[in-house]
């Protein structure tokens, strides 16, 4: 009996669509960063480097990602972040569709 190739035959899976990434350089000891997420919308967000402190408008409690570490968030949401600290951080964040 010969083999089959399943792979040939298998419904091809469309490819993730990548996400539009935007950074945000937060200093350290500059005012809070605002970013809005609409009603649809889920934002993306990584500490690319330092540590990141964000929080969600409406929520009690406060986050703190390391460099590599990411969150999700559901709209409609106001997220502040800004760098933890006396060291600059860097978030990469996106937004894409609920």
């Amino acid at each position: 009996m010969a083999a089959m190739d399943y792979a040939a035959s298998s419904p091809a899976f469309p490819a993730p669509v990548p996400l539009p990434w935007q950074r945000q350089p937060l200093a350290p000891l500059q005012p809070v960063q605002i970013l809005h997420v609409r009603k649809g919308e889920t934002a993306v967000l990584e500490a690319e480097r330092g540590r990141v402190w964000l929080t969600c408008e409406g929520r009690l409690e406060d986050h703190f990602l390391e460099a590599g570490q990411r969150l999700q968030f559901a709209g409609p949401a106001r997220l502040r972040v800004s760098a933890d600290g006396r060291a600059a951080a860097c978030l990469r964040w996106a937004l894409s569709p609920a």
